[in-house]
């Protein structure tokens, strides 16, 4: 009885190592599939960042300018206005009006004695 018992549970071991080992083989394959094609952003969005930007969770945010003891913005923002600023911000990072730490490329311009060169043509 012992001998069959080691048996069976020698083949249970082998046939959930097979199956351990398939799930891997298929998770890796869906892994590469993934990496080699973009995953495309969901329905009525451009990109992943403008249905992150759409579905961007406030309401802590705003819930919080009440528990502070003076408002962040100097008045009650609303939740629209919070997605609003995310909009345009990613608008103007998109048009290249925005630079990686939030400058306004027109300000940098001005603050680090640089000239502007996007009205300059290259023949």
């Amino acid at each position: 009885m012992s001998r069959q018992a080691t048996s069976t549970d020698s083949l249970s071991a082998i046939s959930s190592q097979a199956s351990q080992d398939g799930r891997s083989a298929r998770l890796r394959k869906h892994g590469e599939a993934m990496a080699e094609n973009k995953l495309t952003p969901p329905s009525g969005h451009n990109s992943w960042i403008e249905y992150a930007i759409s579905t961007m969770e406030t309401r802590d945010l705003y819930n919080a300018q009440f528990a502070a003891d003076e408002l962040p913005w100097g008045r009650v923002v609303t939740r629209d206005e919070m997605r609003n600023a995310a909009t345009r911000e990613y608008e103007e990072l998109r048009n290249g009006r925005l630079t990686e730490n939030n400058t306004r490329v027109e300000d940098r311009a001005k603050t680090n004695n640089h000239f502007s060169v996007e009205h300059l043509h290259v023949w």
